[in-house]
């Protein structure tokens, strides 16, 4: 029984260490990109609001090309052959001419 509980004790301060470790490398990054941002180097600075801008233009075109999105029935026609796609209009052709 105690064999359990050194293993488990064990295994907790093994979890607890590589979270203090995970928690200070994340520090340690978010030290840095806190020094990057205050950063007055034009460059960098430049750089950023290049990237800020392509990003937003790549999220207007998404949303741009979600509200252009084809009906159902249009999709549908379009994956069709041409000969199949074409068939409602000749049907209507020959039901006119049967009426004559």
């Amino acid at each position: 029984m105690q064999d359990t509980e050194q293993i488990t004790d064990q295994l907790v301060a093994d979890i607890d260490h590589i979270v203090r470790q995970g928690r200070d490398e994340a520090d340690h990054i978010l030290g840095i990109l806190a020094d990057s941002a205050r950063s007055t180097n034009r460059n960098q600075r430049v750089a950023a609001g290049v990237v800020l801008a392509s990003l937003a233009l790549g999220v207007g075109l998404l949303l741009y090309r979600q509200s252009r999105r084809r009906p159902l029935a249009a999709k549908l026609q379009g994956s069709l052959p041409g000969a199949i796609r074409d068939l409602p209009d000749e049907l209507r052709t020959l039901a006119r001419k049967a009426r004559r």
